[in-house]
């Protein structure tokens, strides 16, 4: 609440200033008013809805179909955890009965499908990270040239500085996906080994993970970035 206090003083003290600079620099309180409107239109309404054309045609967004297809060609070429008969999840299976010198899934040490779901996990983490990176980059980029637009706007300056301080700016919403994302991963890999090595031999069929086991799990604990800008 402090900075926020310091940020929008400071806004105010440059409309001030402007205010003033104008006034003393006109002939009349009429000729005042209309250059410090044209002034606020400008910096306020004109100035915003310009950058933000100009940053999604220097840096466009790919739309939403564009992304999942970019980023379903690319899952096609790997392991589905969740369909052990495709061509990558049988050459996945294959090479592990293969290192174990087995014949048949039933014959490993562990549960097959707890190991599968895992390489399938880690492989679409590669994936999305990929493809989400992209992204990043691209709002990376936006937010440059909004932070360079923010000399002719003090309200451009104003509601980045203060986005930022609150935690809801970009910056931050990537930190919170990545932070959950890791949990994701993080519990997810806990399910998948206690499923490879837990549900073998006569407890595969119906196999369940116990109370104890869910009361042992990773809890989510959100910490925010120690800079803000």
């Amino acid at each position: 609440f402090l900075l926020m206090g310091i940020i929008w003083l400071l806004y105010f003290g440059v409309i001030a200033h402007i205010t003033i600079t104008v006034s003393a620099l006109t002939k009349s309180s009429g000729s005042s008013m209309v250059v410090l409107l044209s002034l606020w239109i400008l910096s306020t309404l004109l100035v915003p809805r310009l950058i933000t054309n100009v940053a999604s045609g220097v840096h466009p967004v790919p739309n939403t179909t564009e992304f999942y297809q970019a980023v379903r060609t690319d899952l096609l070429e790997g392991i589905d955890g969740h369909n052990p008969y495709s061509e990558h999840s049988a050459a996945f299976r294959d090479s592990v009965l293969a290192a174990h010198g087995v014949d048949n899934v039933s014959d490993l040490p562990f549960n097959f499908r707890g190991l599968m779901l895992q390489e399938g996990e880690e492989f679409e983490k590669k994936i999305y990270d990929h493809h989400f990176a992209k992204i990043d980059e691209i709002h990376r980029n936006q937010n440059r040239l909004f932070s360079m637009s923010s000399i002719f706007s003090p309200a451009i300056a104003a509601r980045m500085s203060s986005m930022a301080v609150a935690g809801t700016d970009m910056h931050a919403f990537n930190h919170f996906s990545a932070e959950a994302e890791a949990y994701r991963i993080a519990l997810m890999r806990e399910l998948n080994m206690d499923l490879k090595l837990n549900a073998v031999g006569d407890r595969a069929p119906g196999y369940t993970a116990g109370g104890d086991f869910f009361a042992q799990n990773i809890s989510f604990t959100y910490e925010r970035p120690d800079t803000v800008f």
